[in-house]
């Protein structure tokens, strides 16, 4: 089965129910019946522009929702798409074409179409490449996911129609009744994450609203409001955005029955709070883009507990092991590998990447933590973000849990820096309102951490790199403090 036909059938359901919305945006709100029409409208464009069956495609659009409707008319013709911020592509993967609403802004030696709004407008006949959605289709590489890229290194991840139909299955499982019951729903995450798109698949699958942020935050918590929105999908940083709105805005009604946080580790402080304020029902949930989901839990069962992401679905292996790959006991830290279904096997084009993070069946995700006896996932932090003071090793991650835990810090990075004598150091940059008491920070946050893994240095920066999973981007943070 096409993976555009769930999405096809509810428009043949009920033409009328709304599908998609982005508050105060060009298109607002659209009905399934006028997404559908949308999607066969750009679908003849790209043909008669040349696109064919088998094409990758990367889209490029900044409408959340005409974004959405090009990757349902290229898929209907039958081609591979990818959705990307940038044309940062891996140099692997074999782009066969671009389509831009702003081809202007794209500098590249793959072939780039303008997809302006007259795309969605035209002929509303049947199309003739909708009969091969009768041919059984379920093998064929329907979609490109590119990996978070926090290395500066994105990799490419092909999954087929069938891959994409076993994950929104398997949500129904990991996410509970609660989940399946929410017919409106805001995803806080892009079509370019892997999460971010399968969940809106998800929605739309079911017959629900999907809800992506407007031309700004308050235009968007109305809309919460407005149309009663029943679930929130955030990385932390994203939900940790809206409960400062709503902490600043007492007169503003949080109508969430559930809301999910993935893509980073969520720190108990930002749990508890969102817990108070925003919605007592938070799910923690840890995934990758080669293997979701992996793991869930409530937030509150796991909140007490450092570096706690979530109990391991039953349809998944996981194991820490040691340096040669030997399964260590539960509850013993060491490297993390998983296996299971929703597992892919490499990643396009890329043997070297591949024969590194896949190996046996098993896929290696660079997290270094511990595995229960009642199977619960401890995250230590990353291998290779460890930062070696003279032979003792930390994960940056513990070092910002404990820097979140100070008053008036919103966002926090830590990395290694050499002094003037070429020794490394903990330097830390930190996001808050007003001009920190840095000295009044570091010994607050000696107060959760080792003299050793203090920061030497506390620089206030404007914002953090992050990608759109929420995951810092290591990589920026010399470069940030240079410009200081």
């Amino acid at each position: 089965m096409n993976i555009v036909s769930v999405f096809l059938a509810q428009a043949q359901y009920q033409p009328a129910a709304p599908a998609v919305c982005a508050p105060g945006t060009h298109f607002n709100v659209v009905s399934y019946g006028r997404l559908e029409a949308m999607s066969k409208c750009i679908a003849r464009h790209a043909a008669a522009a040349g696109l064919r069956r088998g094409d990758i495609v990367a889209i490029l659009a900044g409408d959340p929702i005409f974004h959405l409707a090009l990757y349902l008319g290229l898929s209907r013709i039958g081609a591979v798409t990818l959705s990307s911020r940038d044309v940062d592509f891996p140099k692997e993967l074999q782009v066969d074409a671009i389509v831009s609403d702003n081809p202007r802004a794209i500098i590249s030696s793959i072939r780039v179409f303008s997809a302006d709004l007259s795309w969605t407008t035209g002929d509303s006949k049947p199309l003739a490449s909708d009969a091969a959605f009768e041919i059984d289709t379920g093998s064929l590489p329907a979609r490109i996911v590119l990996t978070s890229g926090t290395t500066g290194e994105p990799k490419a991840v092909a999954f087929s129609h069938d891959d994409l139909i076993r994950r929104l299955q398997a949500y129904d499982v990991v996410f509970g009744s609660t989940f399946t019951s929410c017919s409106r729903t805001f995803i806080d995450m892009t079509l370019a994450t892997g999460f971010g798109f399968a969940l809106t698949l998800h929605v739309l699958s079911r017959g629900g609203t999907v809800f992506y942020r407007g031309c700004d935050a308050a235009e968007t918590m109305q809309a919460f409001g407005l149309y009663k929105v029943q679930c929130m999908i955030a990385a932390p940083i994203g939900a940790a955005e809206f409960l400062e709105y709503y902490e600043n805005s007492p007169s503003f009604a949080c109508p969430f029955e559930l809301m999910l946080a993935s893509g980073s580790l969520l720190p108990r402080a930002l749990s508890e709070r969102i817990r108070a304020r925003m919605c007592s029902n938070l799910l923690a949930t840890y995934a990758a883009t080669e293997l979701s989901p992996a793991c869930a839990a409530p937030a509150h069962r796991i909140a007490h507990i450092p570096g706690a992401v979530g109990y391991v679905m039953p349809w998944v292996e996981m194991q820490a092991v040691d340096t040669a790959d030997r399964p260590l006991k539960p509850g013993t830290e060491g490297r993390i590998r998983m296996r299971g279904q929703n597992c892919v096997s490499g990643y396009v084009g890329n043997p070297p990447d591949s024969k590194l993070y896949f190996r046996d069946g098993w896929f290696y995700p660079g997290d270094i933590g511990t595995v229960t006896d009642d199977r619960l996932l401890i995250i230590a932090g990353r291998e290779n973000a460890v930062i070696n003071l003279g032979g003792n090793k930390v994960n940056p991650e513990k070092i910002e849990a404990a820097l979140m835990c100070c008053a008036g810090i919103k966002d926090a990075a830590v990395f290694g820096c050499p002094n003037p004598m070429g020794v490394e150091e903990i330097w830390a940059v930190v996001v808050t309102d007003g001009e920190p008491d840095l000295a009044s920070l570091r010994a607050e946050s000696a107060r959760h951490l080792h003299d050793e893994f203090v920061p030497r240095q506390i620089v206030r920066v404007d914002g953090i790199a992050r990608n759109a999973m929420g995951r810092i981007e290591r990589s920026q943070l010399k470069h940030l403090v240079a410009k200081k």
